[in-house]
């Protein structure tokens, strides 16, 4: 089976998607993993089919502003201007994602590439799966989920 892996985020948020790669290939699976073009080096150091995506979330991340607010430990105010530092990649990225599903017959996404994924899925008849290792998406005492300003709602 040919699968995709799209995930956005930090490094951290690749990591665990290079894991599930060599496992898939150890079974036997074509696997490419589709992010952002900064861990092009990453994915294939392990022999990994890459496909970037044409955003270097390092450079959006790592801006003075937006480390003067990691300092500060705001998580929403940190999510809200890496998502407005990252608009104008949007239109592009859902581009290359749509064309990278071109080639697969599966689709694994992290929780912050699934708003990109969805409609493609559904458009194309791709079946896909959700894996979300960073952050909880359901409000809990314990972990107030932040949210990234997309609410999806299939009937």
């Amino acid at each position: 089976m040919r699968i995709g892996l799209v995930t956005k985020g930090s490094r951290g948020d690749i990591q665990p998607f290079i894991a599930l790669a060599i496992g898939l290939k150890n079974n036997g699976h074509q696997v490419t993993i589709v992010t952002f073009k900064n861990f092009e080096n990453l994915v294939t150091d392990y022999n990994i089919e890459f496909c970037p995506l044409s955003m270097d979330i390092e450079k959006e991340a790592y801006t003075e502003d937006v480390l003067e607010v990691l300092r500060k430990g705001n998580m929403m105010k940190f999510a809200k201007l890496i998502g407005k530092n990252s608009e104008k990649y949007n239109e592009k990225i859902i581009f290359e994602i749509d064309k990278a599903s071109d080639s697969f017959d599966f689709i694994i996404a992290s929780g912050l590439a699934f708003p990109n994924i969805l409609p493609i899925t559904l458009k194309k008849n791709i079946k896909y799966g959700i894996l979300n290792f960073s952050m909880p998406y359901s409000i809990t005492k314990e972990f107030p989920a932040i949210g990234f300003g997309v609410q999806i709602y299939l009937s």
